[in-house]
């Protein structure tokens, strides 16, 4: 096939002007031409595959276009374009199973591999290891999956989540965790922040709603605000506390608690520094449903460990046991493979994450994504898995892109959609979700 070419028919010198259009002109052929190409392509591939996956003497299940379509709606999951999966993508055949179910059309690219069932009942993760020649089930198959999002959903229906969180010079703190609370699927995200950062806020997150305290001049939540923090537990479906709240939470901490015992509830930060000075009784009283999320300093603290982190990170299997034991709550143990425990249950440990999670404001958007996955109508021990998996999984997406390294928080927020897809693959749901 002969590639176009626009500009043969001028005749003479050819003016610059007219020069810029002929060029203009073979840039756009070029471009159609490649395109129109490529799309034939993935039907010779399509059709080699069905042909391969075939068994000997009878008909593939499924029509070339079936697995045309299909094969593009998990390379859309693996992050690649449909027009350019013919050259970074190849079909592998897979044996008949002995059973005689039908056989799987297997969908590689670099070290990851998508097996899609023909009769497109779903699909798994797999890791390849080239030299073994094998396949290896990628982890994380055993999480939920997230809560459907119907068609007819509203933003009412997508769960309200309260945050309080912010102070003078740690507005941050509060929009990276609302931000990640919106992109984790909730349909309002409600912020109760001290009234000299309300500004910062509303130009940080224009989605979220703000119920500044005091006037513009008041630094950090008090005493004073409790009013307006638990008027709006009212209509709220799960509440975060603590990113960016800075000293001081424990005066009215207690109170705000009680007030709302019956939601589910994310603790973070100030929040869990505030527990940890009114002691051990204050984690007995903690509900079934609520969330600790504390880095190695905080855990030591709460667990009134002289010795600090070191003493956690010297055996975490060990400290995640000893908080188990003094709270019903789920505690969510970050750091290097974070630990997810619970009072009467075996401790999960996170497949995902790498070093560039060690940046400020990380374990913010961790908050907020399990508010979100709360408000949504998740248990607290499912939410604090699969938050704990998502935020690591976006943390590994971008790293792929631009190292560890250049990893910042409020990158991750803005890499779940693909953690999202992964997930839903996983859960063997991708065909939809894709």
């Amino acid at each position: 096939m002969q590639e176009p070419y626009a500009g043969d028919g001028i005749e003479g010198a050819v003016r610059e002007r007219q020069a810029r259009a002929v060029r203009a002109q073979q840039s756009c052929a070029r471009m159609l031409f490649a395109r129109n190409r490529e799309h034939l392509r993935s039907k010779v591939y399509a059709r080699r595959a069905q042909a391969e996956i075939a068994p000997q003497g009878g008909e593939a299940p499924g029509s070339a276009r079936e697995v045309e379509q299909t094969a593009r709606s998990f390379l859309r999951c693996l992050g690649e374009s449909a027009q350019r999966a013919p050259q970074s993508a190849r079909f592998a055949r897979i044996a008949r199973p002995a059973d005689g179910s039908v056989p799987t059309l297997v969908v590689v690219r670099r070290d990851r591999a998508v097996a899609i069932d023909l009769q497109l009942r779903g699909a798994r993760r797999f890791l390849i290891h080239p030299r073994e020649r094998t396949l290896e089930a990628m982890p994380g198959h055993d999480l939920p999956p997230l809560p459907p999002r119907p068609r007819d959903a509203h933003k009412a229906s997508m769960g309200r989540v309260l945050l309080i969180a912010g102070s003078r010079g740690m507005a941050g703190a509060a929009a990276l965790a609302a931000e990640a609370a919106l992109r984790g699927g909730a349909g309002y995200v409600v912020i109760c922040c001290p009234g000299s950062i309300t500004p910062e806020l509303t130009a940080a997150v224009p989605s979220a709603i703000l119920k500044p305290c005091g006037g513009p001049d008041q630094e950090k939540l008090g005493v004073a605000d409790l009013a307006v923090m638990t008027r709006e537990c009212a209509s709220a479906q799960s509440v975060v506390v603590g990113p960016g709240l800075g000293a001081g939470a424990r005066s009215w901490l207690p109170a705000f608690l009680r007030a709302c015992k019956s939601l589910p509830l994310v603790l973070d930060a100030d929040a869990l520094n505030a527990l940890a000075e009114r002691g051990r009784l204050a984690l007995a009283e903690l509900p079934t449903d609520a969330v600790l999320t504390p880095h190695p300093g905080e855990a030591a603290r709460l667990l009134e460990w002289s010795e600090g982190g070191e003493r956690v990170q010297a055996d975490r299997a060990a400290a995640l046991t000893a908080l188990c034991a003094q709270t019903p709550a789920v505690v969510v143990l970050k750091g290097a493979d974070t630990l997810v425990g619970a009072r009467d249950r075996a401790s999960w440990r996170n497949p995902t994450g790498n070093p560039g999670l060690a940046t400020a404001g990380s374990g913010d958007v961790l908050s907020g994504l399990l508010g979100a996955l709360l408000a949504r109508g998740m248990t607290a021990w499912d939410a604090a898995r699969l938050a704990a998996w998502l935020h690591g999984r976006a943390a590994d997406l971008i790293a792929e892109r631009v190292g560890e390294d250049a990893l910042i928080a409020s990158d991750l927020a803005r890499a779940f959609g693909a953690a999202f897809l992964e997930h839903a693959a996983l859960c063997g749901v991708g065909a939809k979700a894709c």
